[in-house]
């Protein structure tokens, strides 16, 4: 029997020992309505805190820096309407990154009932049971953002650059591609991070559906192995 105690220290053990969330996935319903709330706020605050402390002209200037794609006319009045949402970035950055944390763990938990729908994964869940095994997936960004968080602190101005947000992307890591390369989005795109997402997924997926781990990591990882191939393809 998992005690009360226990339940809120899944918070904790999702990153040292996630296997225990997903054999008693039902005993932390409950808790994973709390561990949603708790990473869609930690990310949408530390994105907020991120963008608030810039200036308005260098946050303008940034986001012109990424947007190469565009003629003279299409630059000025992109201009124009970066210039008024300023004012308001650092709220829509908030609330952008809240939905979009709600919004990836649902994908996610649709994927998994469609999957166990049909069969490919053996499991009497329901969307709302996989919507629940979801939100432990993604708790890794939690950790992402907190990396955000401390570089942030340790940056000598807040007017940093805003590629810093994807500090742990392919691109940022390794290939250093300037915004000018078709593969720019994509590469900033693609998150070290997703790969501890994959790895929780995967256990979960063995230990609620009794299958081998290597179908279980082929499933957690199908979602972005198509996304990004189908980028890649589109940006050639």
């Amino acid at each position: 029997m998992t005690t009360h105690a226990s339940r809120y220290s899944a918070l904790i053990d999702v990153y040292l020992r996630p296997k225990s969330i997903f054999s008693e996935l039902t005993q932390y319903r409950q808790v994973g309505w709390l561990a949603l709330a708790v990473l869609a706020l930690f990310v949408a605050g530390i994105n907020y805190f991120f963008v608030d402390g810039m200036s308005l002209h260098w946050l303008v200037e940034q986001q012109m820096m990424q947007m190469n794609d565009l003629n003279m006319n299409e630059r000025k009045a992109t201009a124009n309407m970066l210039v008024e949402l300023a004012p308001n970035m650092a709220l829509i950055t908030l609330l952008s990154s809240a939905v979009f944390i709600v919004v990836i763990v649902a994908l996610n938990g649709l994927y998994l009932y469609g999957l166990s729908q049909f069969k490919i994964l053996s499991s009497s869940y329901q969307y709302q049971d996989w919507f629940a095994f979801s939100i432990w997936c993604f708790m890794p960004l939690a950790i992402n953002a907190l990396g955000l968080f401390i570089f942030v602190l340790m940056a000598p101005s807040p007017d940093v650059s805003l590629l810093l947000a994807d500090y742990a992307s392919l691109n940022q890591l390794f290939l250093g591609l300037q915004p000018q390369s078709s593969f720019f989005e994509l590469t900033q795109t693609i998150n070290l991070f997703y790969l501890w997402v994959i790895a929780i997924t995967s256990i979960g997926i063995k230990q609620c559906c009794q299958v081998d781990i290597i179908k279980a990591v082929f499933i957690a990882s199908l979602p972005y192995v198509l996304l990004f191939s189908v980028w890649f393809v589109l940006a050639i």
